[in-house]
Parts: structure tokens; sequence; C-alpha cells
């Protein structure tokens, strides 16, 4: 596993939003948080490098909302209180309504702030700090999750006043609940997992992330209380159930082609004609599954938020250009992509939350 921050964000994002709203009349609000600038550099260098060179944002109903220099990596609604969780000169940070609150400030350790959740009025956010330790913070106050060796969180959930929050400690897929660690099983053979993703329902705890066997590409996968099951090529970074069915999005990854997609409750191979950019749905028979276009201009893409609201389908995410020089951030609201306002910059989006 990469043991630098710098590299952070390349896992995070790529293996870890208007909208045409007069048209297309939704009722509801949604809210995309992403990044706008020279984009490339996140990739290429890592969250922390060139840092100037991209704006955190939001948009709502395809309105943008310019934050401050650095990237928005999560995003959270609450009556009308709009939370954005990233990173601001090399530290974790969250907005509320646009005003910043730098959760970790040391010129020795840069921090992130991957994941925002909103329970009961206190912020929680989880990320790494100190460069290479998993951690989350309650209200601005900072809990380690690890004292030693390399973690990292991606994704926090409150339930019940229970703090479930998922990532990987050293190269182990894991989730911690109210601090005590949880490592979440896999296949022999297996050398590295790591846990994007988390949702609880009751005692059920989701996560979704993926697993390397030592070979390109990664295997997606999501794990039901510690349980894997399996996807071949790809890896998973959103899960979130509604009406008792797991919805999960990402990135399905072939020979020469990286494509979004998500899928619902059932498991099947998910081999298809690399000629096109797809989302597959596979309802609850196993044998009435489909396939049907997520377009993208027929480029790389890739899925990085999902929700569920009112039995429609929601997905942030982004695509490029071809040549990885120029990226898109869009949103697909039941197949149809809707391409966000960025102006002339270049753009990701990374997180979705929607609202009545």
């Amino acid at each position: 596993m990469e043991k630098k921050i710098s590299g952070l964000l390349f896992n995070i994002l790529i293996m870890v939003m208007g909208f045409g709203f007069i048209s297309l009349c939704y009722a509801e609000d949604i809210y995309v948080a992403g990044t706008i600038g020279n984009v490339k550099d996140i990739y290429t260098e890592g969250i922390n490098e060139n840092e100037d060179n991209h704006v955190a944002c939001y948009w709502k109903n395809n309105n943008r909302t310019d934050l401050d220099p650095g990237m928005a990596l999560s995003l959270h609604v609450l009556n009308d209180d709009v939370y954005v969780a990233g990173v601001y000169k090399e530290n974790a940070c969250y907005w509320k309504n646009g005003k910043r609150y730098i959760l970790q400030e040391d010129d020795s350790e840069k921090s992130i702030a991957n994941s925002i959740y909103i329970y009961k009025k206190d912020v929680y956010i989880a990320g790494v700090c100190g460069g290479n330790s998993a951690c989350y913070w309650k209200n601005g106050e900072r809990y380690r999750l690890q004292q030693e060796g390399y973690s990292i969180a991606n994704s926090i959930y409150v339930s019940r006043s229970n703090v479930y929050v998922a990532g990987a400690f050293e190269e182990n897929a894991c989730y911690w609940k109210n601090g005590k660690r949880h490592n979440l099983r896999v296949n022999s053979g297996v050398q590295e997992a790591v846990a994007k993703s988390i949702y609880v329902k009751g005692s059920q705890v989701y996560v979704a992330g993926f697993v390397n066997h030592g070979d390109w590409p990664t295997t997606a996968c999501y794990w039901k209380n510690s349980k894997a099951k399996y996807i071949k090529g790809g890896d998973f970074r959103s899960i979130i159930l509604s009406r008792n069915i797991v919805y999960v999005a990402g990135q399905q990854a072939g020979e020469y082609r990286q494509t979004p997609f998500y899928y619902n409750n059932r498991y099947i191979d998910l081999s298809f004609n690399w000629s096109n950019v797809r989302y597959l749905n596979l309802p609850f028979n196993w044998n009435n599954n489909r396939h049907v276009s997520l377009p993208c201009d027929d480029n790389d893409g890739y899925a990085s938020s999902i929700f569920v609201y009112d039995k429609s389908i929601y997905i942030a995410g982004a695509y490029s250009d071809g040549d990885g020089e120029n990226y898109q951030a869009c949103v697909w609201v039941n197949g149809k992509k809707i391409d966000l306002k960025d102006g002339d910059s270049n753009s990701i989006s990374t997180s979705i939350f929607v609202v009545k």
C-alpha cells in the first residue's frame, strides 16, 4: 500500500454536480461536492500538491459555489445547512455554508478530511492525520483510530450514537466501531484490501471497497457484516441501502478502459462491451439482469458517490476527454448524464446528497 499522503487521493478517488434543472424540473434539490481547476494534478501528484491550481466547490441544482483553494471530498446537507469536508492548505477542514473551519493546523503534519456526516447537530468527519494515521473528528475534537502503523479513514457513518469509520489498517480493509477495529474478511491470495464507504442499518453493517490480488485491475467488493461478495475488475467507492436494496457505485476496469457503473442487490459476471460506458442495473431476479448505457461520451470515467431518493438513483462522478488531460464533473439521474457547470475549468465531483 502506498504510504505517502501525496499518493493517497489516487487510491481514494481513482482506485478513492446546474444540472439543466430548469428543463428537467426536478422537485428535489441536488447537492454535489467537487473541485474545479487543474484536477489532473490530483491524480498525478496527490491532493496536497499544487493546491492553488484547484478550488473546492459545491453545486446546488447546477449553481456552483466556490469555497477556497483546495479540494472538496464529501458533502452532507441538514436543515438547509450545507457541510463540505476536504482540504485547505494541506490541512483537513470543513465548510459550513461557505465558512471554513480548520480541523488540524500543523505545518509538520498533513491531513485530509475524506468524509462528513451530521448526526443530531454534531459534525463527524473521518480522514487522515499525521500523514498516515486514520482518525475522526467530532465537533473539531480529534480521535486517533490507530496509534501505530499505516492506516486510513475513508468514510464515516453514525447510527444510534455509534460511530462507524471505514478504511484500512496496513494492508487490510476494516472498519472501526466506536474506536474498536474490525477487520473485513477476504479470500486467500488477497495482498491488499481497502474499504471506501460504509452504511449502517440497525445491526447490519455494509462496507464497499476493493481487494488487490497483486495485479491490475483490482476486484470490486462489498461486505455485509464482514462477509465479502466480489466483482471482477474494478472498485466500489460508494454504498447505500434503500428499501432493503443495496446500491453500490464505482469504476469498472477493463484492459484499456475504466468506466463508471452501479448495480443493486445481485452479483453476476459484469463483463460487457467496452465500446460504451455503462452502468449495470441488476434486479433481484438472477435471470433478469440487463445492461443500461451510462453515457460519458465514450471516454474513461468513474462513479464516486450514489444516493437513492424516492426510487430515483443519483450518481456523481466525472469523465475524461480520452487522453486524461481534461475532466468533466457530471451526475447521472436514472441513467441520464448531466454535465456540471465549471466555466472553462476542468472539474470532478466526489459526493452527492439529495433533499426534498
